[in-house]
């Protein structure tokens, strides 16, 4: 696992680094050479054209498999082929330059490519914050006498990334209830570690988002609080689909079908958790008998901007964007 230096405390995780360096790279290039940044992505879908949406395989993105599997992107005359990718810094380059119409991902990347200037508009919300969510809780051992997020000034902390949507709700969370987030250090690792380091007494605490935190509250661990819901206002989105603004310019029946084909989903996915389970464990390679004990994340299609401006300011207060962002200017109209 990795520790955080705390004298450069606004260094970005690798992925979120990799993306806006890509993103950088893309501007360059293409005011260099007189090009609109993401022209590559302005192809027309017509016929039996293919379009290809990037998805992250975890259980937030669940209902772009339930459309799937509903045929509701055929109810809207849409092929619809998923790649599976690992995280926001391979998709959205993606969909910029034309490989994928469609991506998944959490609100930070989006938040950050925004920032840097690239097209990328929000089409459907996957989930959203709740007081009553998994995602985004902050996981102790039962035992443990870390009673509030400020207790966790010199405590070791595993976080899946610096400044990811879990970090920077975490930094807001420990300072919001009077405490040093500089003084707390942060380990690096992937969720699937994390139950087992802190059951190990590895860490003191751990980031997680589900099936993990459930993993790891049937392993001798309690809710410490909710990240999220400190950090950030009720209904604020967490996840996401998005594609590029001249995507959506060339192909606007298109994006308006993928977006009702979503909504359906979404509605399934809050209703229907063994749908979820379902497509998940076909799609996603997650044990069916994990569902028994996990909380899903609160499904909603609706995407409010409002909670994307203010997710947005806190990732300035934190240095890891330059300014904040309206967030009705991130969100298809």
């Amino acid at each position: 696992m990795d520790h955080i230096d705390h004298k450069s405390s606004r260094d970005r995780t690798p992925v979120l680094r990799k993306l806006i360096s890509v993103m950088s790279t893309l501007v360059a290039l293409c005011v260099f050479s007189a090009c609109a940044v993401g022209q590559g992505s302005a192809v027309e879908i017509s016929g039996n054209d293919s379009v290809k949406i990037g998805v992250i395989p975890a259980i937030a993105f669940a209902p772009v498999y339930i459309a799937i599997e509903q045929g509701y992107f055929e109810d809207e005359n849409i092929n619809v082929e998923t790649q599976e990718m690992q995280n926001a810094a391979a998709i959205a380059p993606a969909v910029i330059n034309g490989q994928l119409q469609f991506g998944t991902a959490a609100t930070s990347p989006i938040v950050a490519a925004q920032v840097e200037g690239l097209p990328l508009v929000a089409v459907a919300g996957m989930s959203e914050n709740s007081e009553t969510s998994n995602d985004g809780a902050i996981v102790v051992d039962e035992n443990s006498t870390i009673d509030s997020p400020r207790d966790l000034e010199g405590a070791t902390v595993a976080i899946n990334g610096v400044a990811t949507l879990p970090h920077v709700a975490l930094q807001e969370a420990i300072s919001k209830d009077g405490g040093d987030p500089t003084k707390t250090d942060f380990v690096v690792m992937g969720f699937p570690e994390m139950p087992g380091a802190l059951a190990e007494g590895r860490v003191d605490a751990a980031a997680l988002t589900e099936p993990f935190t459930s993993a790891a509250l049937g392993n001798g661990g309690k809710i410490l609080t909710r990240a999220y819901f400190d950090a950030f206002m009720d209904n604020a989105p967490i996840s996401m689909l998005f594609t590029a603004t001249p995507f959506v310019e060339n192909n606007p029946e298109v994006v308006n079908g993928v977006q009702r084909a979503i909504d359906r989903a979404v509605e399934d996915a809050l209703h229907d958790p063994e749908l979820v389970a379902e497509v998940m464990t076909k799609h996603g390679g997650i044990d069916p008998d994990a569902f028994d004990t996990m909380v899903l994340p609160p499904y909603q299609a609706q995407i409010h901007a409002e909670g994307l401006t203010q997710i947005s300011e806190v990732m300035v207060q934190y240095g890891y964007i330059s300014e904040p962002l309206d967030g009705h200017g991130m969100v298809l109209p």
